[in-house]
């Protein structure tokens, strides 16, 4: 008999979310597909993005116009759709997988997985400079003089239109990056999720870990902390990241660790998952929220205290 979290597991994997979907009242675009990812809408115009996660085989989905909000895999779906609790959506997910298959739906494939492809990104990203200005960090607030200060310099790239580039590293070397730019946010498609660090300066004496690039640039601009290293895992980190996570405050025993993450309930369970990273490795940990509730940096240097923005659309980059 499977155990809870194997079920939970096994939904993700032998749901088809896309199918689920459509029996829901999505349908295909078929001009905005690819052979990666289904793109799908119902007649109230929600938007969906579906595929598969190829280094755990789950079906995933995110919309485009709310990615940070709205995503996950089918138990998330469930839950968003019907507001039902993880018990009610186990009896929804079990009685879907003992009906025979629909008909008159349309066929929805397995999408087959992005290949990874470290020597992909890094021929990508040697197409583009270190940063020195840009309108979209402008339009957040973020002065030339922050992208341009050391902790900063050849860690931010200058992408197309402004964008800014925020590579991520891991133990081999460049792995990935992010992108952030006006109405979007993308990873790269054929890129692994692992770090993105400041300079490491020649005395360490924190290390101040931000839900984003954004974010460090914003924290910094606000606070102006000497002696100090930024790191991004661009959002959520799986179990690799936190063992590199783990092996950089190993590296820096004497450095205080700093979670800058959001005033709010994610932000407040990001910096209790640092807090027990960093209590297993012996270091010193504490919080600096922003000050106001709901407010994350880049809210504090624009002074802007109403609900953070979320004006960027999730996109695959590759």
């Amino acid at each position: 008999m499977l155990s809870r979290n194997d079920e939970l597991d096994m939904f993700k994997r032998e749901v088809n979310l896309a199918e689920f979907a459509a029996l829901h009242g999505y349908q295909r675009d078929s001009k905005k597909s690819t052979r990666h990812t289904y793109s799908m809408r119902d007649e109230a115009g929600n938007h969906l993005v579906v595929s598969i996660n190829p280094a755990t085989g789950h079906w995933r989905w995110f919309n485009p116009v709310d990615p940070e909000n709205e995503a996950g895999s089918i138990i998330d779906f469930v839950q968003m759709r019907e507001q039902v609790s993880i018990g009610e959506v186990r009896k929804i997910l079990r009685d879907h997988l003992r009906m025979p298959a629909p008909s008159g739906i349309q066929d929805y494939d397995r999408p087959a997985p992005q290949k990874k492809s470290r020597s992909d990104v890094v021929d990508y990203l040697r197409r583009f400079h270190p940063v020195d200005s840009s309108s979209y960090a402008e339009s957040r607030g973020i002065r030339q003089e922050t992208l341009t200060a050391l902790p900063f310099q050849g860690r931010i790239l200058k992408g197309f239109k402004g964008a800014l580039i925020f590579p991520h590293w891991d133990d081999k070397g460049l792995c990935g990056y992010e992108v952030k730019a006006f109405g979007f946010t993308s990873f790269s498609s054929k890129g692994f999720k692992s770090l993105w660090v400041s300079r490491i300066p020649a005395t360490l004496n924190s290390i101040v870990v931000c839900e984003s690039g954004i974010e460090a640039l914003s924290y910094y601009q606000y606070r102006n902390p000497p002696h100090t290293l930024f790191v991004s895992a661009g959002g959520n980190w799986s179990k690799e990241v936190s063992g590199r996570l783990e092996k950089l405050f190993e590296r820096f025993p004497g450095a205080e660790v700093i979670g800058a993450f959001n005033n709010d309930q994610g932000g407040a369970r990001q910096g209790e998952r640092l807090k027990e990273l960093v209590s297993g490795v012996g270091s010193s940990y504490r919080n600096d929220f922003p000050a106001v509730d709901g407010a994350d940096w880049n809210n504090m240097i624009n002074h802007d205290f109403g609900a953070p923005k979320r004006d960027d659309k999730e996109q695959d980059n590759g």
